[in-house]
């Protein structure tokens, strides 16, 4: 008896051990999670964007070799709406995305208008340096498309008529190309297998995809989103209490609000699953049903403040500051709860580190 009792007491120890990434058993099954955020979720997402990003370059083409205003205003058009699709592929750093620093590539903003100018005027370059994620992108096209010249004829004559046009088309054209092989590089993974393995790996450690998805979603509300799309713009961390309207997304087409707005749609998407199951359902199955209403509410609140933003924000943070940053501190007001009651819940480890202090 006495060693059948020993026996138990050390097989306790050994199965009550692990590594500091606990997989905690509930009675949720992830499966019907994951396959919704993969296939209704996350690859129309990005698939959305691919299509969005092909266009654009077949418009840079049709731009390039007849650059008049017709043109111009159907690249605008192609581009503003790629932009709004990014806004839904941009959350999803993960996998294949994450290996190419996905978001780094597409959208460093701002634009550097010196540098970008700089690598034009030397007609070589490499835009996959790290060094020239600030001159590439859709912030590139933003500058490119808007603000290169005080008018659209300036703009367009910088294509036309300019002694070193061919340099400006060949950049514009490097530009919309290395945006849409990243993508494609992106989506084909997804297709090509890393579906499969985000669906099967149904765990919550570090590594499993609920956590690398949920720390995904959460670094880019709180950075992303909060942060960089309003509270820089805002000058929320001045202490001088001044904003920074060039800080803005998409600052010269002036669509930062829309593209805020969208960013967001996404966010929620992703956290209520669409139709589907989503992070809130998971959080109802570990029996923490009050923090996702506690979530839905402050969302809703968010939502309502959103309405208040308009575009250009570049002029509202300098006009109207206060108001952009009631919008800020009502998204702020979400991210404890997210960071530590909804991580927690799910017994998900942030594997991520931010140095605001939230």
């Amino acid at each position: 008896m006495r060693n059948l009792l020993f026996t138990a007491i050390i097989l306790l120890l050994i199965t009550s051990c692990d590594d500091g990434t606990p997989d905690t058993t509930t009675d949720f099954d992830r499966t019907d999670l994951l396959i919704n955020l993969s296939d209704n979720i996350i690859l129309p997402a990005l698939n959305g964007f691919k299509t969005s990003a092909t266009l654009v370059t077949n418009q840079v083409t049709t731009f390039n070799t007849t650059p008049d205003q017709t043109n111009l205003t159907a690249l605008r058009n192609a581009f503003e709406e790629a932009y709004l699709k990014w806004q839904a592929a941009a959350i999803y750093e993960i996998g294949p995305a994450d290996n190419i620093a996905y978001h780094a590539n597409i959208n460093t903003f701002p634009a550097d208008a010196d540098h970008i100018n700089s690598l034009i005027q030397a007609g070589s370059y490499n835009l996959d340096a790290i060094n020239n994620y600030d001159a590439k992108g859709l912030a590139a096209l933003d500058y490119l498309l808007y603000g290169l010249g005080a008018s659209d004829n300036d703009i367009i004559a910088f294509f036309s008529t300019d002694p070193d046009k061919e340099k400006y088309k060949q950049f514009l054209s490097d530009v919309a190309n290395d945006i849409l092989a990243k993508t494609n590089f992106v989506y084909d993974a997804w297709i090509g297998g890393y579906d499969v393995t985000f669906k099967s790996n149904k765990g919550n450690n570090i590594g499993s995809s609920v956590s690398i998805l949920t720390n995904a979603f959460m670094q880019h509300f709180e950075n992303k989103f909060r942060t960089l799309k309003i509270g820089l713009p805002a000058g929320v961390f001045s202490i001088e209490e001044q904003s920074f309207p060039e800080e803005a997304e998409a600052y010269y087409s002036g669509i930062s609000t829309a593209l805020i707005k969208a960013n967001f749609d996404q966010l929620e998407k992703t956290y209520l699953g669409a139709t589907g199951v989503g992070i809130d359902d998971h959080l109802i199955g570990v029996d923490a049903a009050s923090i996702n209403t506690e979530i839905k509410d402050q969302l809703n609140e968010i939502r309502s403040k959103l309405n208040l933003l308009t575009d250009p924000l570049s002029e509202q943070v300098v006009n109207d500051r206060p108001t952009v940053i009631t919008v800020y501190n009502e998204i702020q007001k979400l991210v404890p709860t997210l960071k530590a009651d909804m991580f927690s819940a799910l017994s998900i480890q942030i594997t991520y580190s931010d140095t605001d202090g939230d």
